[in-house]
């Protein structure tokens, strides 16, 4: 969760705060069907598996399939289907047997890593409320397109299919190369043949074509306009939350909360964050035997809680501000959602549970 937009607030305090809100402000442009005021790049993390780093080797010239061994000292590039044997076996190496054959064929101009979503022995056919599905789970997020839709036709024809999301250059060898986002130029010229589907990680312009419904924009902008409001904090209590280990243990307490589905109003919120760390020190305590250990765990846990003390008012406000961060962010993302050609489940014991 570290990467979450509510997340910044707790890592980077006040300039997190207005990072968040700047680009909460221009989401909620562009969902209320007008023009964003500056470049926003959206792109979708994909859970695909394995990761394909590909191009031509720098060195030679050769085009070359490989893992995320890539950019070791002495890096795996399999540049034939010998090579492949050498290194791998079973379902990878059927894999990048596929993807040396139609990412060779694609002629890329640069080293570029993506992650694979399905060849066509991993695909199924599912209907999910009617409407009938390719679904492929290279890892644990099942995806689902609608056969009928232009992706689906694509998919249909294909017997490989990857998310490239990451373009890499440098002068000389591979040792030397940096990730870098990856241009539009680039990207496009990539041949596709019809027996591949290479998709980008970036996001589809979404203006105009999804914007909020009048219950959302309020309900968005009742969000915004709470986290302004709370968004003047006491420095002091960054200077707190910031401070290890109270932040560390700020995060397991949020990531918690999150997995439990548990939301506190702001003091109430204060005082389990008390409740939990103070169920952390008697896990800790249980671990230590010497009496020495025993004092040192309740002296950090004790000064965690006193340096929180004269602060609790300006910590409930802290908390209320990361959820009213958090309800404006999961709007936007609920929308982002419906503008995507790709489903996403998890796969539970009673069926697909959207994700």
């Amino acid at each position: 969760a570290g990467d979450d937009l509510e997340d910044v607030i707790l890592d980077d305090g006040p300039a997190g705060v207005l990072f968040a809100l700047t680009i909460l402000k221009e989401f909620g442009r562009v969902l209320n069907g007008g023009t964003v005021s500056r470049s926003l790049n959206v792109s979708v993390k994909w859970d695909g598996a394995p990761a394909v780093i590909f191009g031509p080797d720098p060195e030679d010239g050769k085009f070359f399939v490989s893992t995320k061994g890539a950019f070791a000292k002495s890096p795996k590039l399999a540049k034939s289907h010998q090579d492949i044997d050498g290194y791998w076996s079973g379902g990878l190496a059927d894999t990048m047997h596929l993807a040396f054959d139609l990412l060779g064929a694609a002629r890329p101009k640069g080293v570029f890593q993506g992650d694979a979503l399905y060849t066509r022995a991993s695909l199924s056919s599912q209907t999910i409320d009617g409407v009938t599905y390719f679904t492929f789970r290279p890892n644990t997020i099942t995806y689902a397109v609608d056969q009928n839709s232009d992706l689906g036709g694509r998919i249909a024809a294909s017997s490989f299919g990857i998310v490239v999301h990451t373009m890499y250059t440098g002068r000389g060898t591979l040792a030397n190369f940096n990730a870098s986002p990856i241009s539009p130029a680039a990207f496009s010229s990539m041949r596709r043949g019809s027996d591949i589907v290479i998709l980008d990680a970036n996001y589809d312009d979404v203006s105009g074509s999804v914007t909020f419904t009048a219950q959302e924009q309020d309900d968005f902008y009742l969000a915004f306009e709470e986290a302004q409001s709370w968004a003047r904090l006491d420095p002091r209590v960054y200077d707190v939350l910031l401070a290890e280990p109270l932040h560390a243990y700020l995060q397991q307490f949020i990531n918690a909360q999150v997995r439990q589905n548990k939301s506190y109003g702001p003091e109430q919120a204060v005082e389990a964050f008390t409740i939990f760390l103070a169920e952390l020190e008697d896990k800790e305590l249980a671990t230590k035997k010497s009496p020495r250990g025993k004092e040192s765990t309740e002296q950090k846990f004790g000064q965690a809680l006193e340096t929180m003390r004269p602060m609790k008012k300006g910590i409930a406000s802290w908390f209320a501000l990361h959820s009213a961060i958090t309800r404006a962010k999961n709007l936007v993302i609920r929308k982002l959602g419906q503008a995507s050609k790709v489903g996403t489940f998890i796969q539970t014991p009673t069926g697909f549970e959207v994700t």
